[in-house]
């Protein structure tokens, strides 16, 4: 389930929630994903992040949550930079990475891109790769391209 919601150009809000849920040997992938931001010149950005992963091929169950808040003030040609990796290894050799990164550049005429990456590779030969990219240029002309990539 895919939700985009973007709001007001200079005060503008965007939401992506994005749930992918699967049951390959009894495990579920969910992941919730939500990016709000107001006011462009003393704006703030809030990015909650919600990875759950369960199996009951008596390999150990993987509860990760992250919760991310960054805001910023009123900055004339900053730039923020936020890279994440986080990857776990479980008993039946599967491999889950996450890649997060989030750059924004000079408020007046900004930049944003979020890149999400998850893959998952399992005993028995499937994949299941999820891409995510969001980017917006310029707030008074701004152009939003989302782009979602699920192979197994």
């Amino acid at each position: 389930m895919l939700d985009m919601s973007v709001d007001n150009v200079n005060g503008w809000k965007a939401q992506l929630m994005l749930d992918m849920s699967d049951n390959v040997n009894g495990w579920k992938a969910q992941l919730m994903l939500d990016m709000s931001v107001d006011n462009v010149n003393d704006w703030k950005a809030q990015l909650m992040l919600d990875m759950s992963v369960d199996n009951v091929n008596g390999w150990k169950s993987l509860n990760a949550q992250l919760m991310l808040d960054m805001s910023v003030d009123n900055v004339n040609g900053w730039k923020a930079q936020l890279m994440l990796d986080m990857s776990v290894d479980n008993v039946n050799g599967w491999k889950a990475q996450l890649m997060l990164d989030m750059s924004v550049d000079n408020v007046n005429d900004w930049k944003a891109q979020l890149m999400l990456d998850m893959s998952v590779d399992n005993v028995n030969g499937w994949k299941a790769q999820l891409m995510l990219d969001m980017s917006v240029d310029n707030v008074n002309d701004w152009k939003a391209q989302l782009m979602l990539d699920m192979s197994r």
